[in-house]
Order: C-alpha cells, then structure tokens, then sequence
C-alpha cells in the first residue's frame, strides 16, 4: 500500500492534476531576477536560452502588443557606446517563434521604452539598437509572440572606430581589442609592394597599434562583400614605412576572412597565417588590400590573442594658454584612440570638432 501511495504521488508531481508534464518557470521570468550576461572583451556574445513556461508580465508596448507575450529578462553592461541586441529561433520543433525584444528606458522596472523590434514571421530575427553610454547596464526582454521555446540572444556592444588611414603615415590608431566594423573607403592605392604580392596594392588601408605586452597576435578580418582581401604587416616602431614582419596573399577567398590563427598550418596562399609574437614597447601597422574589384572593401575587424594594446591617450595643446574676455583660443587634438569628440567651454558653446577654436 505505501509503494502505491508514492507512485500516485509521484505520478501526480511529475505530470500535474491536467495529466500534463509540469515545468518550472525560468528563473529570470521576473525583471528583478534578470539573467546577468557578462560581455568578454570583445564586447559581443551569444547565448542559448527559453522562455518555456514564463508568465507575461502584463506590460505592453508596440512590438509585444495587444496581447503580450511571455517574456524572460537580461542584462549586461555596456562596453561600448553601439548596442545591437538579436534574438532568433533555435532547436525546432522546440523553438521560440516571432519573437520580440524590448529595452526600456533606465532599469526593467520602467514602462517607458527606449525601443522594441519584432521579428517579421515565426522564424525570423529580431533585432534592436540603442546608444549607451560604456558601464551602463543595459536591460532588455525577450518575448516570443506565437508559441514559447528555445532561442539564442547575441550581443554586440562597440564604440564607433574611426575611418582606416590612407597609408602609413596616417593609419588609424587602434587601442583596445574589442570588435569593430569599418565602413566601405575609396582611397585609391599607395603603391605599396609587400614582399608577397605579385603586384603593387589596388586600394589599400590602414591600421597601427602599440604593445604594451609581449604575446602573440591574433586577428580575423572579414569582407562585408565578396571580395578578396591581402595583407602584410610591418613594424613601424623607427618610423613609416617600416619593417615587413608577415605578409599573406590569397588566391580565390572571396568573400572569406583573413588573418592570423593557430589553427592555420601555413601562410602563403591561404587564408590565415600562423601568429607571431608582438613585443612591448613596439608599434606596428597592417595593411589591407582590396584586391581588384568594384565592390565594397568594408570589414569586421576582431583581435586575439595574448598581447595587449596600448589605451587611448588625451592630450590637447590650447593657443594661447592666457587671455582675458573674447579671447580667440584654438585646441589642437593630439591625442590618439578618440573616436568622437564632444567639447564644453561653460559659456554655452559646444562643439564636436576634433580641433575647436
């Protein structure tokens, strides 16, 4: 009698009063217990997860609306100032589907929005953008709209680079590791020759940056078009043009990333080359070359690797450093690592100027 007595016990546990198996709400279904992601330095990352069994928290907005959706909650804090938020669909048959997120205004608590997206069918992305400014926790939900399940969130939190330097002499100063993308340029060539290409570069740019600790370099840069990119990399430590340390000429990679890998066996002729070690105190810039086409030469840039950059540095010169009243002042920027500029002079005059007078 008591063996039967546990059976039924258990039987009614495991399967509710309805005869349907019972599962428990996830642990982030309420704001106040929203799931911390924790950005690696990179600044982008994507994870798997449900909203199996949420409840809907009652609060509707433009993008979950008029009927809601049960929703799960994350944070994280910003690295950069550029925030995209994805959400899309995994593991059918056992998928979220039409899902939405929403990223209110300040903390999850908030009803105020500061934007929402749904996607456009049962299977398809989702996807928001905001601004924020680096260490600020952002909050945001997921809500799938037609039937709850699995799905995979991925985070990209950037500040904005500037343009890639035209040779050299101007290469754009990089100084942190985190991703970025770089838009389409149209700066002709240089005539740079490195020791791997068959001919001069066609429409080549420019990155340098400084090592503040000794590892090995890593990097992976990808054509947002079907291009071939070519490259070479110099140390530039004594000064432009250099020393040519790497140098890798593809064949055919169209549209394929580039770099330097552990993974890769080779150099010449493939698409990656094996790393090398960077050495503090040294500065180096690589070259990227769009071999021979109309199309764009934007890219995704991401670094690894176990050697460190060296930060951004503000530094600004004021001419003349005296007056009195309506004196004229220029600022000259020469700082490096400053993506954007925003001056206030406490008389009510800003400006967004790299060299403001």
């Amino acid at each position: 009698m008591r063996f039967q007595f546990v059976f039924i016990l258990a039987g009614f546990l495991l399967f509710g009063s309805a005869g349907k198996v019972a599962f428990a709400q996830p642990a982030n279904d309420n704001c106040i217990y929203a799931q911390s992601i924790v950005l690696p330095p990179s600044g982008e990352i994507c994870i798997q997860s449900s909203n199996l069994n949420a409840s809907p928290d009652g609060i509707f907005n433009g993008c979950n609306g008029p009927t809601g959706g049960n929703e799960v909650w994350f944070s994280y804090v910003a690295h950069g100032l550029n925030n995209t938020i994805t959400a899309y669909p995994i593991n059918a048959p056992n998928n979220a589907q039409q899902l939405a997120l929403t990223i209110p205004d300040g903390n999850c608590t908030n009803t105020v929005i500061n934007t929402c997206a749904a996607a456009a069918g049962p299977n398809d992305t989702a996807t928001v953008t905001w601004n924020f400014a680096p260490g600020t926790t952002v909050w945001f939900e997921v809500t799938s709209l037609i039937g709850d399940g699995d799905f995979e969130i991925c985070i990209q939190s950037w500040n904005p680079q500037p343009a890639p330097g035209s040779d050299c002499a101007t290469a754009t100063r990089i100084c942190n590791k985190q991703s970025f993308f770089s838009a389409d340029t149209s700066f002709g060539t240089t005539g740079v020759q490195p020791s791997c290409f068959p001919l001069p570069v066609d429409e080549d740019v420019w990155y340098k940056f400084s090592v503040s600790k000794t590892g090995s370099l890593e990097w992976t840069a990808t054509p947002l078009d079907n291009v071939e990119f070519d490259w070479a990399l110099y140390d530039i430590t004594g000064g432009c043009p250099g020393v040519e340390v790497a140098c890798n000429y593809t064949v055919g990679g169209n549209g394929s990333p580039i770099g330097m890998s552990p993974a890769s066996p080779g150099c010449l002729f493939s698409n990656f080359c094996p790393p090398i070690t960077v050495t503090q105190g040294s500065t180096y810039a690589l070259v990227i070359d769009k071999f021979n086409s109309p199309l764009s030469n934007a890219l995704k840039m991401e670094w690894g690797g176990t050697f460190e950059m060296v930060p951004s540095s503000n530094s600004f010169e004021i001419t003349p450093n005296f007056g009195c009243d309506s004196a004229l002042v220029s600022f000259i920027d020469s700082s490096y690592g400053v993506a954007t500029y925003t001056w206030n002079f406490g008389n009510g005059n800003t400006s967004s100027s790299a060299n403001p007078t």
